[in-house]
């Protein structure tokens, strides 16, 4: 019998609990010449089985905590070891704050060649004390760095995004190598 037929059935013998006595349910599952689903589903439902003793309300708890942690309840099915290794992957919170990690510094590496915002300045330039109007200037400022700058600024971005992959990349391999000890043990 298959797990699907093995619940069936046991669904039909805790209506059987409610309809007649626990001793014909007894009878029932210990009986091993029922191979007929209409059979078994026949006798199920009408009670068909020896005996006239009274439901004892007291078996019903155990009989039912028994049913409930039968094998029909908990079938496990094995996964393959890259199943496993994919579904921890998937659900590493370390894993995921690396590849949040990892777009950003992608995301900051597009900036190395920005140029800073031109800014525009008013000053009011007293050289002597004595003299209280002053000297008004007004003006626009903007800062360029040398052309090597900006190759280094990129390069060192480019390395930080290759450094955040490869600490990614370990940490996954630390995850493959845990997850293994753990599945073959």
């Amino acid at each position: 019998m298959n797990q699907a037929t093995i619940l069936l059935y046991s669904c039909c013998c805790v209506a059987l609990l409610y309809r007649n006595n626990a001793i014909q349910l007894l009878r029932f599952l210990s009986d091993s010449s029922i191979t007929d689903k209409r059979m078994a589903t026949q006798r199920c439902s009408t009670g068909d089985s020896a005996g006239g003793i009274k439901k004892d309300k007291s078996f019903f708890l155990p009989f039912i905590l028994v049913l409930l942690l039968s094998q029909a309840g908990f079938t496990q099915t094995r996964l393959s070891f890259p199943a496993v290794y994919d579904i921890a992957l998937q659900n590493n919170l370390q894993l995921r704050a690396a590849d949040l990690q990892i777009s950003g510094s992608r995301t900051l590496s597009r900036s190395w060649n920005e140029i800073p915002k031109t800014g525009l300045f008013a000053e009011n330039e007293d050289q002597r004390p004595s003299d209280p109007k002053g000297i008004l200037k007004i003006g626009v400022s903007q800062s360029l760095e040398w052309p090597g700058v900006y190759k280094a600024r990129k390069n060192l971005l480019q390395q930080q995004v290759t450094s955040f992959e490869v600490a990614r990349s370990i940490r996954a391999l630390e995850i493959k190598r845990d997850v293994q000890s753990v599945y073959y043990n």
